[in-house]
């Protein structure tokens, strides 16, 4: 977990948004190997799976700035770069403020 989360607080959003993410993953490969073919448990599996990734995009603020830094992140890192650039950050992606350690 980078710096940065930890000093704002935030490391339990991106763990929760991982963990949503994945689980919509693991329910569409149910679907698909259990062989319900109806499109309801297709859309059902892919609205979790997208729902828990724009979550993780906008749940993130910069308290200094205010901007959804891993939104940022996501439009401008390359590919899926923008994962391993948030987990170690040691300051925020778009200001560049290190955030005060929380007390």
């Amino acid at each position: 977990m980078s710096d940065w989360l930890q000093r704002t607080g935030q490391g339990w959003k991106l763990k929760l948004g991982m963990a949503w993410i994945v689980a919509g993953i693991l329910l569409l490969i149910v679907v698909i190997v259990a062989g319900a073919s109806s499109v309801a448990g297709f859309v059902a599996a892919i609205a979790v799976s997208a729902s828990g990734f724009v979550w993780t995009a906008l749940a993130f603020r910069c308290p200094a700035c205010r901007k959804r830094a891993v939104f940022l992140a996501m439009l401008h890192e390359p590919g899926h770069q923008w994962l391993p650039r948030i987990m170690s950050a040691d300051r925020c992606p778009v200001c560049g403020d290190p955030a005060a350690p929380r007390t």
